[in-house]
């Protein structure tokens, strides 16, 4: 073999261990037989084939079993004994059955490429080194040299070179926790940079190969590693600077390589040995570094016979840049090509729909077709277009038949004929054509491509049974094809680099090209003539969506797309008279679906549904609904798959702007009739009736209707809004309920107080407590049933308690109990009782009636299980508020526990963008900020945060207490300057709420006084700490304890500020409190006594002093730990004052005893 050919052996999921699992010897025996004849096979090969490299793709062993470890080691080392090689010759990675996921519990994988970036940097990655221990004591015992990342020696990330081939290793498996990691992974995007920054890689080099190993193929990783948006997507950067990518984890059979991005190639093995009921398989790559050419020489086990296949040989070209002008020019000048349309300038994604297509007419040499089917204005045309080009160079003769009627088609078929010399006399065309496609051998190779056919019947009577050397195309709106490809809408990133490429547009407009896309639904018709308006006009993109969105209906006439001849309004005027044409039967559920929930509405939900109200049409067999939904198929109308229709929403609202506008709101009225119905009758899909619900309502709200029974549903989905977090959809729902109750129903009391008690519950949501009392005791004005009145007290308990204004929250408490007692039936109700225990629990607590708070959460939580063990929505509240409760109570794992049972709860019923997920992973962070572990707490704060502000666009009283919590995050983390910014950002949003002096803000003004404190601002962190004081002392009696921890933090101020004596005062006064309620082992008691010492050494008893200080650390050793912060705070404290009184040698063996024992 020349020096400049390596050959590499690709190896990957050889799993060892996995038998061990299941203890099935039978298995072991199978394994055994397979790798052995896979050693013998490899070492069999000729002498120019024989591996120099060794590379190992991930999972090697089994769920990061040690014993699988140790026997891949034995396994690997004879391997490369008889490879005469040595680990000098291994390059290994990291695959997800690599890591031991016992050791990752609490360590959820980032939603978010900013955590992502921020976890998996250099400084922060000792933190997800320890799952892969077990791998990397096998990677040391093999004696595998390490790969390097900025002098940071490891196994799992960085670059090796072995015979002049840079090799990139990169674990995928970071984050891996189960079966369900797909589109989570992250591959680590600042390792990948730091790298480059030491020029270890470099972007597409043409001299230097550089093969990257990673076990996961790219669709198993998160969105914002494929797509770009705020930073680079990390796998196109990864494919720009590797010539080759091996990777495996699929466990399927030999696939050919694959581009990323037009870039590298990419070659996924899958499982070297899986189990015998797999197509295992491994493959030697033969790399000529010179030309940068690949040879790929595949294997695959037979079971049967216990024997290695060799496959056919594939080569690729590894070099960057390929001249795609010669490869064109080697096209034979003798060829035909008749394609009536240009090459698309801008042609963009649908590479993996292009190779489809070639691989299918590659890998058939008998008689077939193919055909590329979907929705009018997906692409067809237009990717068959872009094949002919692509792959010219492969056939002799392309050519194009216009085959949506009969006469252009067979105008066509005459040109063809007449091309090639045969009688045209219109009796013998067709045969002739037929004959001549049917002859075999052929001089030459043939593409035909017949262009938007109705159906596959139709198009065979024009072909003979036998057309071997013809490759023939379809395209076609019926999905009814043996054999094809339904086309997909373009993914978000190919659709905003059409718009921004085909206007010129730099990427300064690249929100509006993808709002835009968004807009128009990713279809490329619609995109082609939005592109083509903009250009003839010279708006700008942002420009033309405002039009669009203002003039839906004229734009869709406005643009002329490149080769095409329609736009969308004509496309889908012709398809839907297409229709009319047909049944009327068809019309009436067309136009009754386009007012329903676009993607997701099930064939029951269809059936014994009035269709129209203008006329008794309704569907009762499932027979006759296949019949006419198939008839929609046909024309690609709408979708079905597991009996579920959808329907594209541009088509939607193309054909709503058709309708008469008196058609139309008799339309959505009938919808809202039968929604109600429904509704009320509460079937088997709820889900699906409220999807359903919500889009009717925005058709009424958009054309301005009301009645009794708009109303009715409108309350209803306004509260289920709320419940799902969807505040925007909720406050459009309530203020237009208010506002059209106010107007048509003056005199109907309960309508107007359940309007009213609507808008005052969002409002509550919010935070704006104001408005939100307001609403809600207009409400209790009228004359209302005692449930209505219950639920609106109830709501108003929590406002006044949310308020500060304990004693009005107090007499609600009162008006219930009154209630309760003329009623005691209600207590029946576990639902409204249970939130009744839970406000009176949230007023306990604020009152610092600890004991009582306990009594009354625990007992909803009993009634709730009793009742209705599937109360999910109800339980995670309740388990939340019990959080709280151990929370104040100083018992911060019990308050944990609690939260976390909270969110499991939750995760039954709502996806993690919900309030409830964001109220307790914020909960979480504050509980681990109380235990000094800021890793944990700001993880679980920005995680919240994150959530918050997906779900909530509007200021609001939630997503200020985060940002609150965040900012108490960074002061322990010493970050000053950023915690400070987070507590000015949460005052803000609170006072743009219009609220009132409460604890909220109370507390906020309490952080920012430890915030100028800690900046060494004593004066103006006093003042702030005195107002937080104030507010307190208007809110809750003189004992309780948020006045102690004011008190705390004055007497900390006044201690930098050497005044003693008032330290002391306040220190007192806490220390009372806390006592005064038994909460002698809070950690802010603890913190009390802790800085009492200190004050004490200077001014009174040392000895008392000391005393004191060992009392404090013992309560936090106790009852939180050695390693919390607080310890090391007070010590600290205490040994600056012994210096300052010039005792540090008299001290010096307590100190260091004290030191000893706790720090």
């Amino acid at each position: 073999m020349l020096e400049s050919t390596v050959n590499i052996l690709h190896l990957s999921d050889l799993h060892f261990g996995a038998e061990n699992s299941i203890k099935n010897p039978t298995a072991l025996a199978q394994r055994k037989i397979a790798l052995d004849s896979l050693v013998d096979t490899i070492s069999k090969v000729t002498e120019n084939e024989k591996p120099d490299i060794v590379v190992i793709s991930g999972d090697i062993t089994w769920q990061g079993s040690k014993e699988g470890f140790e026997q891949a080691a034995i396994w690997i080392e004879k391997l490369l004994i008889k490879l005469n090689l040595t680990t000098t010759e291994l390059i290994i990675c990291a695959g997800n059955h690599d890591i031991d996921r016992r050791k990752t519990k609490g360590m959820n994988p980032p939603n978010n490429s900013r955590d992502a970036d921020d976890w998996l940097s250099l400084e922060s990655l000792e933190n997800f080194i320890n799952p892969f221990s077990n791998y990397s004591e096998f990677c040391e015992s093999l004696g595998l040299p390490f790969v390097n990342l900025n002098n940071f020696s490891n196994y799992l990330v960085g670059v090796r070179d072995i015979r002049g081939i840079r090799f990139l290793v990169l674990n995928s498996a970071w984050f891996c926790r189960g079966n369900d990691d797909v589109k989570k992974l992250w591959l680590g995007l600042p390792q990948l940079q730091l790298l480059e920054s030491q020029g270890n890689i470099k972007m597409n080099s043409v001299d230097h190969l550089t093969i990257s190993i990673v076990h996961h193929p790219s669709n198993w990783f998160h969105e914002e590693e494929i797509v770009t948006y705020e930073r680079p997507a990390t796998y196109r950067y990864l494919s720009e600077r590797s010539h080759l990518i091996l990777s495996g984890h699929v466990h399927g059979a030999i696939e050919n390589a694959t581009k990323a991005f037009d870039n590298s190639y990419v070659i996924i093995n899958g499982a070297s040995y899986a189990g015998n009921n797999l197509r295992n398989n491994f493959s030697i790559l033969q790399i000529n570094k010179d030309n940068q050419l690949l040879k790929q020489i595949p294997f695959e086990y037979d079971p049967r016979f216990s024997q290695w296949e060799r496959k056919n040989n594939k080569q690729i070209d590894l070099k960057k840049k390929v001249d795609e002008v010669q490869a064109m020019e080697k096209q034979s000048t003798k060829s035909i090509f008749n394609v009536p349309f240009r090459k698309h300038p801008y042609f963009l994604g649908r590479s993996t729909e292009l190779k489809t297509i070639y691989n299918f007419f590659s890998g058939n040499l008998d008689s077939t077709y193919y055909c590329i089917y979907g929705l009018s204005g997906i692409g067809k045309t237009q990717l068959a277009i872009e094949y002919a080009y692509e792959y010219q160079s492969e056939y002799d003769v392309i050519w194009w038949f216009h085959s949506e009627e009969a006469s252009s088609l067979l105008m066509d078929i005459e040109r063809f004929c007449i091309a090639f010399n045969l009688i045209t006399i219109e009796s013998e065309l067709l045969d002739n054509f037929k004959k001549f496609v049917s002859l075999d051998p052929l001089p030459k190779s043939f593409l035909l491509i017949f262009d938007n056919v109705s159906d596959e019947d139709k198009i065979l009577s024009y072909l003979p049974f036998k057309h071997s050397g013809f490759d023939v195309l379809i395209t076609s709106n019926n999905p009814n094809w043996r054999k094809g490809l339904q086309l997909g809408l373009l993914d978000a990133e190919v659709a905003t680099d059409f718009v921004l490429q085909s206007t010129d547009a730099n990427e300064d407009y690249q929100m509006a090209a993808l709002e835009l896309s968004n807009e128009l639904g990713f279809l490329p018709l619609a995109l082609e003539q939005a592109v083509a308006y903009i250009k003839e006009t010279g708006v700008s993109i942002q420009q033309y969506l405002e039009r669009f969105r203002k003039y839906r209906k004229e734009l869709a006439r406005e643009g002329k797309p490149l080769n095409y001849n329609k736009n969308i309004a004509t496309t889908w005027k012709l398809l839907l008279e297409t229709i009319s044409e047909d049944i009327h039967l068809v019309t009436s559920l067309f136009n009754y679906i386009c007012f329903l929930s676009v993607d997701n509405i099930s064939k029951d939900f269809l059936l014994h549904k009035q269709l129209s109200p203008y006329e008794n049409i309704v569907i009762n067999s499932e027979m006759e609904l296949d019949r006419i939904v198939g008839r929609l198929r046909r024309l690609s109308l709408v979708k079905m798959e597991n009996g579920i229709v959808s329907i594209h929403r541009l088509v939607v609202a193309m054909t709503i702007d058709f309708l008469d506008q008196q058609v139309r709101k008799d339309l959505i009225l009938h919808q809202v009739n039968t929604m109600w119905g429904v509704y009320q009758a509460k079937g088997k899909r709820e889900t699906e009736i409220l999807e359903h619900s919500d889009y009717i309502l925005k058709h009424v709200v958009d054309n301005d209707l009301f009645n009794e029974n708009i109303a009715d549903l409108m309350a209803a989905q306004a509260r289920v809004q709320l419940t799902f977090s969807n505040y925007e959809n909720a406050l459009i729902l309530s203020k237009y309920l208010y506002q059209k109750t106010m107007t048509h129903f003056q005199g109907d009391y309960n309508r107007l107080a359940k309007a009213s008690s609507r808008l005052g519950t969002y409002y509550y949501s919010q935070g704006q407590y104001v408005e939100a009392r307001d609403c809600l005791s207009a409400s209790l004005q009228h004359n209302i049933s005692k449930e209505e009145k219950l639920s609106i007290l109830n709501i108003l308990v929590n406002v006044e308690q949310d308020s500060g204004r304990l004693n009005i929250a107090l007499e609600y408490v009162k008006k219930i109990d009154e209630i309760l007692e003329l009623h005691p039936e209600i207590k029946n109700d576990h639902h409204e009782y249970s939130a009744i225990l839970n406000s009176k629990n949230r007023l306990f607590l604020s009152r610092s009636e600890f004991d009582k708070a306990e009594d009354a959460i625990l007992e909803a939580i009993s009634i709730s299980k009793k009742k209705d063990q599937t109360n999910v929505y109800g339980l995670s509240t309740l388990y939340s508020n019990l959080g709280h409760v151990y929370d104040k109570k100083g018992e911060i794992q019990r308050s944990i526990e609690c939260y976390q049972r909270a969110i499991e709860n939750s995760k039954k019923l709502f996806n993690e963008n919900h309030e409830f997920f964001a109220r307790d992973y914020s909960n979480l962070g504050l509980a681990y900020y109380y235990l000094y572990d800021t890793f944990h707490a700001k993880r679980y704060l920005r995680k919240a945060l994150e959530i918050a502000m997906v779900i909530n666009p509007f200021p609001n009283n939630f997503t200020a207490n985060i940002l609150n919590n965040l900012g108490m995050v960074f002061e322990a983390q010493g970050k000053t300057s950023d915690a400070l910014e987070h507590f000015l950002e949460a005052m803000e949003m609170y006072r743009s709420l219009n609220q009132e002096d409460n604890q909220d803000i109370s507390m906020v003004l309490y952080n920012i006084g430890g915030a100028y404190q800690h900046l060494g601002q004593l004066d103006t962190a006093e003042e702030y700490v005195l107002k937080a004081l104030e507010i307190d002392s208007h809110i809750y009696s003189e004992n309780h304890p948020e006045i102690a921890k004011d008190l705390g933090k004055l007497a900390v101020v006044m201690l930098e500020k050497e005044d003693y004596k008032k330290a002391i005062i306040y220190l007192n006064q806490a220390v009372y409190i806390y006592e005064y309620h038994n909460l002698i082992h809070h950690i802010e008691y603890a913190s009390a006594i802790g800085h009492k010492a200190s004050a004490i050494y200077v001014t009174g008893n040392k000895n008392v002093a000391k005393m004191m200080l060992i009392k404090s650390l013992d309560i936090i050793a106790e009852y939180y730990g050695s390693e919390i912060g607080l310890s090391v705070i007070l010590f600290s404290t205490f040994v600056i004052h012994v210096e300052n009184c010039g005792n540090q040698n008299k001290e010096l063996t307590f100190l260091y005893e004290t030191k000893k024992k706790y720090l």
